[in-house]
């Protein structure tokens, strides 16, 4: 299947079969299904693989409306949609309009999935990012000591996911020349 293709490094070989299953799911499903939000998603995250942006965008956009006409406000899925809108616009430089996306999809993790969710994490985490390019290092490092706990008690200490908490954390220290702590 295409997500396998897409996942295993090669959307090149991807994005074709997610193109045309973005085509059918809205003739087999309607225009306002999840399964289109679906195909919207993977095809924009294959164009994001493939470093085509701005083919991206609207995907995205457009996965959002139909995720929050089919299932409400408050899912999950609207808050990875949420995210994944945000990291595009974090990835083009535009941090202004990346922020209240991020904040939305943190807001609605803590919601949907509990507070103490390793989505929840990565969601405060990928905000922390955004904080550091702003170089509002205070608000960044308050995100990344909130996600630090529930990343170790998901994964524990020797996973790779509270290693990159931990290199993020130091990085904000590193940034305020904090190199003692």
């Amino acid at each position: 299947p295409a997500t396998v293709r897409e996942e295993t490094a090669h959307p090149a070989d991807a994005s074709p079969l997610l193109g045309e299953a973005r085509e059918m799911r809205p003739r087999l499903r309607g225009d306002e299904h999840n399964e289109v939000a679906v195909s919207l998603v993977e095809l924009g995250r294959a164009h994001v693989a493939l470093e085509r942006i701005d083919l991206a965008e609207p995907l995205f956009r457009e996965a959002l409306v139909i995720r929050r006409k089919v299932l409400g406000d408050e899912h999950r899925e609207v808050a990875v949609s949420l995210g994944d809108l945000a990291l595009l616009l974090w990835q083009k430089g535009e941090l202004a309009a990346a922020e209240p996306f991020f904040t939305q999809s943190l807001a609605m993790h803590r919601k949907t999935v509990g507070p103490e969710h390793p989505n929840v994490a990565q969601a405060m985490a990928n905000l922390a990012q955004l904080k550091m390019d702003q170089k509002d290092f205070f608000a960044a490092e308050t995100l990344l000591q909130g996600a630090l706990p529930i990343v170790r008690r998901s994964f524990g200490e020797k996973h790779w996911r509270t290693a990159r908490m931990l290199g993020h954390l130091g990085t904000v220290m590193r940034q305020q020349r904090r190199l003692d702590e």
